[in-house]
């Protein structure tokens, strides 16, 4: 019988130490499962607002509605960006990066439109950090009540478009009336109010046309300022053909609105 154990007691301390030393790499922290969670908890079907008689009413209620969203989204792009910041103190400590941590940024230098090629992944990151941010709340709330008519036009009520996005392929939205011969734009739909939050932010953060928001961000990160969607705004040029007007009217509408209360107040990390 001791025999038999002992081949048995030698086997299983074996086991033991290859648990011990065998350390698989961890999967990079992903928040899609806690945001899919918390989003389902959302009332995420656009109210009727043409209900309300009265304008202070309708306001409240759109604020209500389109805050926690904005929120919640804002949360997941923290999270990525407190994700990128690690990953930048752990390679300025000398460390290296692992496998999971390198297809990480990989994949989202290219939702991003990070170029990598030729590039070291602590350049990668650097850029990542300039695109990868909070949208302040104040801005965000006073371009979905400006472009969607306070959640009542055409493009929201059927398209759950907030912000008035486009897009460039047949089928793939709404085509708006009065469009010019020749043009073959047509307004994005969504599933949801929150998938338009997201594609919001997202164009913000990713796209060509707004580089000057994220260098007024960046500029305010370094200075360790709150970001502000008054100051934001002037690097939403593009967003409307109405241009310095459109801000401007962006602007009154955070200042009318007292929307200023529901940015970022604490400066974050750079």
């Amino acid at each position: 019988m001791k025999k038999v154990l002992l081949p048995i007691a030698l086997l299983l301390l074996v086991l033991l130490v290859a648990l011990y030393f065998y350390s698989p790499e961890p999967e990079p922290f992903d928040a899609t499962e806690q945001f899919d969670q918390r989003a389902a908890a959302l009332v995420n079907v656009l109210p009727d607002f043409s209900q309300y008689k009265s304008v202070r009413k309708k306001k409240a209620a759109f604020f209500a509605f389109m805050l926690p969203m904005v929120e919640l989204e804002n949360d997941r792009l923290m999270r990525r960006r407190d994700r990128l910041l690690e990953l930048q103190g752990s390679l300025q400590q000398g460390n290296s990066l692992l496998a999971s941590d390198k297809q990480w940024l990989k994949k989202w230098a290219k939702k991003y439109n990070v170029d990598t090629d030729g590039y070291k992944p602590k350049q990668i990151i650097a850029q990542l950090i300039i695109h990868v941010d909070t949208i302040p709340a104040s801005l965000a709330l006073a371009q979905s009540a400006n472009e969607s008519a306070w959640g009542t036009s055409r493009f929201a009520v059927e398209g759950n478009n907030l912000y008035g996005q486009w897009c460039f392929s047949k089928g793939c939205g709404m085509v708006p009336n009065g469009r010019p011969e020749g043009e073959s734009y047509e307004v994005a739909s969504f599933d949801t109010p929150l998938d338009s939050v997201v594609s919001y932010m997202h164009n913000l953060n990713a796209y060509s046309a707004y580089v000057e928001l994220r260098e007024i961000r960046t500029d305010l990160r370094a200075k360790d300022a709150p970001l502000l969607g008054s100051v934001l705004a002037e690097g939403l040029m593009s967003y409307s053909t109405r241009g310095e007007e459109y801000i401007k009217e962006l602007r009154q509408m955070i200042r009318v609105n007292r929307l200023k209360q529901h940015d970022q107040t604490v400066a974050s990390q750079p």
